[in-house]
């Protein structure tokens, strides 16, 4: 990744192409808008109920204006981290989630995930304890 800093070309650009252009959006993640523009086309309700949702989740109001301000591609505003998990639940996406996971090289598990590694764990540990006893004998 080269990020070029200001007075300079001011555009951060990534193998994949240029995440955020600082010269019209001060520090905007181009991809980050693009998947909460997409969770709200399709999360099946409307601005206002996302609002509502996280403000119940969150414990503060959370607007519609400020929906609208964090998927602008003209204004500065972006998510808080902490919201993203109310974002989450109310738009019922987790393409945000996965988004940050992947910045690190990670990935999120699903339950049935869990429940495979929870086998695997098992099914390793009955087979040290079947060398184990095969060694005694």
């Amino acid at each position: 990744m080269r990020t070029v800093f200001p007075g300079k070309d001011r555009v951060a650009i990534s193998a994949a192409g240029a995440i955020s252009d600082s010269t019209q959006y001060p520090r905007k993640s181009l991809e980050l808008i693009g998947i909460l523009t997409r969770d709200l086309e399709e999360c099946g309700v409307s601005r206002a109920q996302v609002a509502w949702v996280m403000t119940a989740e969150l414990g503060y109001p959370v607007t519609v204006a400020q929906i609208e301000a964090m998927v602008s591609r003209t204004h500065a505003n972006r998510m808080p981290a902490e919201w993203l998990p109310a974002w989450a639940k109310a738009t019922s996406s987790k393409r945000v989630l996965d988004l940050l996971c992947a910045k690190v090289g990670l990935s999120l598990a699903t339950a049935e995930d869990k429940q495979f590694a929870e086998l695997g764990r098992h099914q390793l540990a009955e087979q040290k304890l079947a060398k184990q006893l095969w060694e005694k004998i």
